[in-house]
């Protein structure tokens, strides 16, 4: 009346004699069967014939149906697919009762070993609770490198203590078997650098949570970084090192000196900066950011100078992000439609033209100018010759604003005048408001 299929797969099976994988070793049933097929009474206490009984307190801990004697509670007495006669899988076992254990093992990142249960648990007994085979951070370090032995400039002090403060022992839904989120899980110690810090700008991997793109967890060199300076850097901005490589370099980025101006996690400033851009710069050139009295300073240079300079590398003079006079035209539109349009004043028409008369960052005079108008003007224009006395009232050049009649870019006018005009000056008759000596201005004509 017995079932053969209880011990022998009707097609093939592990071991010979059709029987499964895992067979009893006594295969007499007389050893188990007082007439060789009926079972005992006793039914779990006839195993302890032959095993040893788990002795209560002889260990940390016992698994309860070991100390119940409630063998068949996880083995089959007779052959089955799971050594040794388990009747089930272990990991499927296990979890039958440890229910948090086997939704664990269904995440997406399992630990390997929780595959075999007994790799780190004791079936029956345990020297350690929760039927551990020993504390939890050596069984760790059985299989994994002890980052105390690795003989690193610095160990992470909780890679010194007990592993499960940060991984799950059995499966997580994060990678690494990680307890939380990494952003998070380095926060709790680290909140001064990471998503906590509450800085507006973060660092890519810093906003992403991956602090291991930079740092090892475990051990490692200064800071835990998994390369210094720059070599770590061009881990994710290769790009900008290798456009950079065939042009001249800003000295701190060529020296790999990425932290003399960027901070690694946060900053209150864009672009990760240690300070405001102006103050980045200043701190390294001798550079006025605020206008003298009476003068004038260029609005980029007091907030911003990366607006006119690339901070890393360029083929352009003192870095600039294009030649000059098209770097200037870029916020300049309408005089750069004047050149393209109308007759250019020479020095505006040269490819550095601007700075013949107007400093980049400040200037003790209106409109960047190098000097007051008059001066700037008379720097090529002979302002005390008879030539230019007869065209000016007989006049000076320093006792007249040129710019009241002319335009210093370029005009659609013959002598660079403005367009628009007084009808007397423009038909060229002064004389019909100035009288008296050359230069003596008048009331009514």
């Amino acid at each position: 009346g017995a079932s053969c299929a209880s011990c022998h797969p009707p097609h093939s099976a592990a071991s010979a004699g059709l029987l499964r994988a895992s067979t009893h070793p006594e295969l007499e049933c007389a050893s188990c069967h007082d007439d060789g097929a009926t079972v005992p009474a006793l039914g779990n206490e006839v195993c302890l014939d032959c095993h040893d009984s788990p002795e209560a307190g002889a260990m940390a801990a016992t698994h309860p149906p070991a100390a119940r004697g409630e063998c068949l509670t996880c083995h089959d007495p007779h052959t089955t697919d799971h050594g040794p006669l388990l009747v089930a899988s272990e990991a499927e076992l296990c979890s039958t009762c440890h229910l948090e254990v086997g939704e664990s093992l269904a995440m997406s990142h399992p630990h390997a070993a929780s595959a075999s249960c007994t790799t780190c648990h004791g079936g029956h007994q345990a020297p350690v609770a929760g039927l551990l085979l020993a504390e939890s951070r050596e069984l760790c370090v059985d299989c994994h490198d002890d980052p105390v032995a690795a003989e690193s400039a610095v160990v992470h002090v909780p890679a010194e203590g007990e592993c499960v403060e940060c991984h799950q022992p059995h499966g997580s839904g994060r990678p690494g078997l990680l307890v939380a989120d990494q952003g998070e899980l380095c926060a709790e110690c680290h909140g001064d650098v990471g998503l906590r810090s509450g800085q507006p700008f973060l660092h890519a991997p810093v906003a992403g949570g991956s602090c291991t793109s930079c740092h090892q967890p475990h051990a490692g060199e200064t800071r835990l970084l998994k390369a210094q300076g720059a070599a770590l850097c061009e881990d994710c901005h290769d790009g900008m090192v290798k456009a950079a490589a065939e042009v001249p370099q800003h000295l701190p980025f060529e020296a790999g000196e990425c932290d003399t101006c960027h901070l690694a996690h946060g900053s209150e400033h864009p672009a990760l900066l240690t300070a405001s851009p102006t103050e980045v710069c200043v701190a390294c050139h001798d550079v006025a950011t605020a206008a003298p009295v009476s003068g004038s300073a260029h609005q980029p240079a007091i907030t911003d100078c990366a607006s006119c300079h690339q901070p890393h590398a360029s083929a352009n003079a003192s870095f600039l992000l294009a030649p000059v006079n098209p770097l200037c035209s870029s916020c300049h539109r309408e005089i750069e439609e004047q050149l393209a349009t109308e007759s250019v004043h020479f020095p505006a028409g040269q490819p550095e033209g601007c700075l013949e008369c107007h400093s980049p960052h400040v200037a003790a005079n209106e409109q960047l100018l190098l000097a007051p108008p008059n001066e700037t003007c008379v720097t090529c224009h002979l302002g005390d010759s008879p030539d230019f006395a007869a065209k000016h009232l007989g006049l000076p050049a320093s006792a007249i604003e040129c710019g009241g009649c002319h335009d210093p870019h370029a005009s659609s006018v013959a002598g660079l005048m403005l367009p628009i005009a007084h009808a007397p000056f423009a038909d060229g008759d002064c004389e019909l408001c100035h009288q008296g000596p050359a230069g003596d201005l008048g009331g009514a004509p």
